[in-house]
């Protein structure tokens, strides 16, 4: 069975179609869009898709709140499926729990950790890397002298770079930067709603 799904004022993706075990999307001429009923698809058409095949495909995800489906499957390959409004996104999805027949559905609300795992790996490093050029800056402010010796100072010669800069410039720039970051963090775990998972 066929299913199509058109988009008339998406620049992301105008249409996707579900056929013969394949999600296909991609954006066609206004023609061909006209010309589509809900029922059929010319192959022609379906040749300037971008094809998914359900063998391929790890997992399927829907997040309340998101205009889109994120679809991950291959290796590290992933696409999304965006909607104009999220009614028909669970319409599709709802569409695939159905028909995707080796899935295992669930759904969950995700652990602030694992949602907003790059912010806070963000906040971590800038943190360290904060307390340590501080401490030689304070060394130096006080009259240490530090070189690097072999071939091998790359990160260590960035640190002293930032530890030359003065103890109260690191402290100015990595208050700015937490203000940053934590603002960041904030806009992410505000986004952080139940998703739903089609896993293979």
């Amino acid at each position: 069975m066929t299913k199509i799904w058109k988009f008339e004022s998406s620049k992301k993706n105008n249409i996707i179609v579900i056929d013969n075990q394949k999600i296909y999307k991609g954006i066609i001429d206004k023609n061909e869009f006209n010309y589509l009923n809900k029922e059929k698809i010319d192959t022609n058409i379906l040749k300037k898709l971008f094809p998914i095949p359900y063998s391929y495909i790890k997992l399927i995800e829907n997040q309340k709140g998101n205009e889109f489906i994120k679809i991950y499957f291959g290796v590290n390959s992933e696409e999304e499926l965006f909607f104009d409004n999220e009614k028909v996104k669970d319409e599709v999805f709802e569409y695939l729990k159905s028909d995707f027949n080796l899935a295992y559905y669930s759904k969950e609300i995700p652990t602030i950790y694992r949602y907003a795992k790059p912010q806070i790996f963000a906040l971590i490093i800038v943190t360290l890397l904060y307390f340590w050029s501080v401490y030689l800056a304070v060394e130096i402010e006080n009259g240490a002298v530090y070189q690097i010796i072999g071939n091998s100072g790359g990160f260590l010669s960035f640190i002293l770079i930032l530890a030359n800069l003065g103890s109260l410039q690191l402290s100015i720039a990595y208050l700015i930067l937490l203000g940053v970051m934590f603002f960041s963090l904030n806009k992410k775990l505000k986004s952080r709603t139940e998703i739903e998972y089609l896993r293979r």
